[in-house]
């Protein structure tokens, strides 16, 4: 376990959230939003720490109970050194879990930008935040 998971554990410690690691933070039904500003927080760091605790914490934001900000991710998945795959979990999180309104740049990144493998996390956010309802009949 790296420093900035320890220290991220101990933040969610005080105020009330015990978890032994970031595999049990993943196993959560729900996160409340308290828990979510701090998992935002240390993001970057963990990630800079370990790139499979940080995916593993991203991926964790799928059970936040209330939408969140999701500058941060929007950030990182648009970074050139994460490869496809971290991306690809950033993806599915940005189309998945409770977010603010990211419509215009799913749309944006899934209707303007050339192909990227990453991209096709994001489709099922198309229907869920972009509310295009095409049925194939």
């Amino acid at each position: 376990m790296g420093g900035s998971e320890k220290a991220m554990l101990k933040e969610l410690e005080v105020i009330g959230y015990k978890y032994r690691d970031i595999n049990e933070m993943f196993k959560q039904k729900i996160i409340s939003s308290e828990a979510v500003a701090i998992i935002l927080k240390w993001l970057p760091s963990v990630y800079a720490d370990h790139l499979g605790a940080g995916d593993q914490l991203v991926r964790s934001l799928i059970a936040a109970g209330e939408p969140f900000d999701s500058t941060l991710l929007i950030d990182l998945i648009e970074r050139p050194e994460f490869n496809f795959s971290i991306k690809g979990g950033m993806a599915i999180v940005l189309s998945y879990a409770k977010t603010n309104d990211i419509s215009d740049w799913l749309r944006d990144q899934l209707l303007n930008k050339p192909y990227a493998l990453e991209r096709i996390g994001l489709i099922p956010g198309l229907e869920k935040k972009v509310a295009l309802k095409h049925r194939m009949s």
